[in-house]
């Protein structure tokens, strides 16, 4: 006879549980920002399309600079 799983997920990073207390614990550790400014543009960048940093403002007051991947 098949059997019936539920699964809870994390609507954050997709992480899938058991527990529907365990989603909800995951889903409230993920910083979520709130808002992005002071981008920062590099000089010798030809196109200056997009920036070389942002800085990422969190819930709580955290925050965090972010800088482009190089290639």
């Amino acid at each position: 006879m098949p059997r019936a799983e539920t699964r809870y997920y994390c609507n954050v990073c997709g992480k899938f549980y058991m527990k529907k207390e365990l989603a909800a614990e995951c889903e409230k550790k993920h910083l979520i920002p709130e808002t992005v400014n002071d981008a920062d543009y590099l000089m010798d960048d030809r196109k200056n399309q997009y920036p070389d940093s942002v800085l990422v403002h969190f819930r709580g007051g955290k925050s965090a600079r972010y800088y482009r991947k190089r290639k």
